[in-house]
C-alpha cells in the first residue's frame, strides 16, 4: 500500500489549511516550513488583486492536486502540491 494519498483541494481549502496549520498555530505544530506548505503559500499569492467578484470566485474554486503522506500522525507530514493537469 502506498504511503501517499492524492487529494483534490480548492484554493479555498488550501487557504483554510494554511490558516489553521500556519497562521493560527504560531509555531506550535512542526512541519509548516516544508516545501509543500511553501508551495501552498505560493499558490495563494497568485490571488487576483482585482475586486471583481467573478474573478475572485473562479480563483477560490480552482482545484489543485495535493499529494499527502498517509500515516497515523497528522503532524510532521510534508504536503506536496502540484498544479492541475491541463484539461481537468
Amino acid at each position: 500500500m502506498s504511503n501517499i494519498v492524492n487529494l483534490d483541494i480548492t484554493m479555498y481549502g488550501i487557504a483554510e489549511v494554511l490558516m489553521w496549520c500556519h497562521d493560527r498555530n504560531k509555531g506550535r505544530i512542526g512541519g509548516v516550513d516544508t516545501p509543500g506548505f511553501k508551495k501552498m503559500q505560493a499558490l495563494l499569492a497568485e490571488k487576483p488583486q482585482s475586486g471583481d467578484y467573478f474573478t475572485l470566485d473562479q480563483f477560490w474554486k480552482k482545484k489543485s492536486h495535493v499529494a499527502a503522506h498517509r500515516g497515523r500522525s497528522r503532524h510532521h507530514r510534508p504536503l506536496l502540491v502540484r498544479h492541475p493537469e491541463p484539461g481537468q
